[in-house]
């Protein structure tokens, strides 16, 4: 008793601002969950709604349960109260079964984010999932997800105990919304992570929107909505020729979210990611997107093989949160290349690798050895500072010349005016790299000391300043091969 009563304290000051929402459990029952471990996600579920603030014109919640079956607890529109979800939750009876995860996902789709069932999506109330589950899916989750996701349905995965990570991957709208714990016993300790995260989500996407479309608007753009779902994000028309032949790299943005910023300014941020990414040819065969963002740590917001899809990536950069903190520039540029410009990850041999830094300030850490060893990995940095930002720190980071790949703006509104020049740039960037055929991937990279005028097209082509190409290998003559030191000339 003395523990319910702590819960509703801690969780709804977390959760004051996030007045509205569809919220909808889909819980795994099946036989491998015992009795008890089914109770305690009853309690985990209890312990959520405690926090949330439940009203007809405020948070909706609604519980389905997988098994072989998908079984409807109770839609978005039949408890309106709190005492009386709380009350529906504990009566729910533990099913059993196998675990067909995928046809339970298409079953939200079809039976609860709908307006008959009491989605307020046609309002543009957030609409958001999240799946309970212990064990991998009998059935495919990819495309279901995909279609909740489209939707405009944000989606949270809980796996507990030894379950498929990438799985869980396939259901998360992103990253950070995959929750792991090692048993039902420890549920209630994800119940705050997890009711801040959704809070937090639903705050982006009821301000985030509204504050694009605003943007957009001012700066001029031409936009549309894909298709018909009203909570699809916005598809920024950019018909730049350049890109439409630029189809394949790896790209990842390295995006500043410290405290000099506020969240007014980076929401321009972004709508500025958002404008740039819509003119890319996006996709697991084209172009693949990461994004990093930084403070004094470093967030994995986007992985290189998240999404397939423009529309995905656009709609995660509705929901990308803003924390504030210090600086670490340098941290995020030795995170970026270990974390994200990585096979696991998707990075791949042989493609243009391209990081986009954008920051305001000056660095708290280093940058000159992390951006040094990131652009020997073969990777081309550009540096876009805003304000405050460092000129030589940003100089210090990008791919000579600087004149190509270093930007700077007066403030957050001037980054419209950098649009076009930045993504005509990267394309371009793109194209030359692909024309010259050079391996960006090796870590290592040789020449024929012999070949003088393959060395000066490389160094020209990798641009990288004052860095020794190692190389300790011989040729099939058995001639040493000297080492070079790369200058801009």
């Amino acid at each position: 008793a003395v523990e319910t009563m702590i819960y509703p304290i801690i969780l709804l000051l977390k959760c004051e601002n996030a007045t509205v929402g569809d919220i909808v459990f889909l819980i795994d029952g099946s036989t491998s969950i015992e009795d008890k471990s089914f109770q305690e996600v009853r309690t985990f579920l209890s312990n959520v709604i405690r926090g949330l603030d439940i009203g007809p014109n405020k948070v909706r919640v609604g519980l389905a349960q997988f098994s072989d079956d998908t079984y409807q607890e109770f839609l978005l529109n039949e408890h309106m109260n709190k005492q009386s979800l709380l009350n529906a939750v504990r009566q729910v009876p533990h099913r059993k079964g196998g675990t067909l995860t995928g046809q339970a996902l298409e079953f939200l789709l079809e039976e609860y984010f709908t307006k008959q069932a009491g989605s307020r999506a046609d309002e543009r109330v957030p609409q958001i999932a999240v799946v309970i589950t212990d064990g991998d899916s009998s059935d495919d989750v990819s495309e279901p997800a995909r279609k909740l996701r489209n939707h405009g349905v944000l989606l949270f995965s809980i796996g507990v105990g030894q379950i498929n990570q990438e799985e869980l991957n396939k259901i998360a709208s992103v990253p950070r919304f995959r929750l792991n714990i090692d048993s039902f016993d420890a549920l209630q300790k994800l119940t705050n992570t997890l009711l801040q995260t959704v809070c937090d989500s639903i705050e982006n996407q009821q301000k985030g929107e509204s504050s694009l479309t605003e943007s957009m608007f001012s700066f001029g753009f031409q936009f549309y909505k894909k298709n018909h779902s009203p909570n699809r994000w916005l598809t920024i028309d950019t018909p730049f020729i350049e890109c439409k032949r630029a189809n394949v790299a790896d790209i990842v943005f390295i995006v500043d979210e410290s405290g000099s910023i506020k969240e007014a300014n980076f929401q321009l941020m972004r709508t500025f990611l958002s404008s740039i990414i819509s003119g890319l040819e996006v996709g697991l065969a084209r172009v693949r997107l990461g994004i990093v963002t930084y403070n004094e740590m470093q967030t994995a917001q986007l992985y290189l093989n998240t999404f397939q899809t423009k529309t995905d990536i656009l709609q995660l950069i509705n929901f990308m949160p803003y924390s504030g903190g210090g600086t670490n520039t340098g941290a995020a540029l030795d995170f970026t290349l270990k974390n994200i410009f990585n096979e696991k990850r998707g990075s791949r041999k042989g493609v243009q690798k391209v990081a986009v830094v954008v920051t305001d300030g000056k660095s708290q850490d280093s940058v000159v050895v992390p951006a040094a060893t990131l652009r020997r990995a073969g990777v081309t940095v550009y540096a876009v500072g805003i304000k405050d930002a460092n000129e030589a720190e940003l100089r210090e980071m990008a791919t000579s010349p600087p004149e190509k790949h270093v930007f700077i703006v007066d403030s957050f509104t001037q980054l419209k005016s950098l649009e076009q020049t930045l993504q005509k740039s990267l394309c371009r960037n793109i194209i030359e790299d692909a024309i010259t055929s050079v391996d960006m991937q090796t870590e290592k990279i040789c020449f024929r000391q012999e070949r003088d005028t393959i060395f000066k097209m490389a160094a020209k082509t990798l641009k990288l300043t004052k860095l020794d190409a190692k190389c300790t290998n011989t040729h099939k003559h058995g001639e040493s091969i000297q080492r070079h030191k790369l200058s801009q000339n």
